[in-house]
């Protein structure tokens, strides 16, 4: 379980390609709430991360925040959790979800969500992961990716409460 309190920890922003201005980054911190359809607050606490904190994203992004390592070796069930706010230009802008084997230098194992966009609120997602990440140790991996139309900005993806649970034994 993270909740993003304690700061960023072994997450891993990539934000190399962060676009045309205003330059997109994954960063930690607290929403500001001025942002136009950005969310108030964190959902829990006062950190997130999120896809410009202060800013609507920009043009022609592609970021991702990989999270530390997730020991699943042994298991044979696990679930994805996480609150998220979105707000990402649908059919154009698009968040994904991907699984990363951590023992061979991150290669995909499988996108766990292809196509994440739309609005939403804070919400509550869960996901149960699919028989090719258990057993090993993965990574998650935040992918999120902007077109280039001008005047159409949108305030982004933003993460808070991220945990992987297993089955008691």
């Amino acid at each position: 379980f993270d909740d993003f309190e304690t700061g960023a920890g072994d997450w891993v922003a990539d934000n190399a390609n962060r676009g045309r201005e205003p330059a997109t980054l994954w960063e930690i911190g607290s929403p500001d709430p001025s942002v136009p359809g950005g969310p108030a607050a964190s959902f829990s606490g006062s950190n997130c991360f999120g896809t410009n904190l202060a800013a609507l994203t920009g043009l022609e992004v592609l970021v991702s925040l990989t999270s530390p390592v997730i020991d699943l070796t042994g298991q044979t069930a696990a679930t994805l959790n996480f609150a998220q706010f979105r707000d990402i230009e649908p059919g154009f802008d698009f968040g994904r979800i991907r699984i990363l084997d951590a023992d061979n230098g991150d290669a995909l194992i499988e996108n766990l969500e292809e196509l994440i966009d739309d609005r939403s609120d804070w919400e509550t997602y869960s996901k149960d992961l699919p028989p090719s990440a258990l057993g090993k140790n993965i990574k998650f991996q935040f992918y999120y990716e902007t077109d280039d139309f001008v005047g159409v900005l949108f305030p982004g993806w933003y993460i808070d409460d991220f945990e992987v649970t297993v089955p008691s034994r």
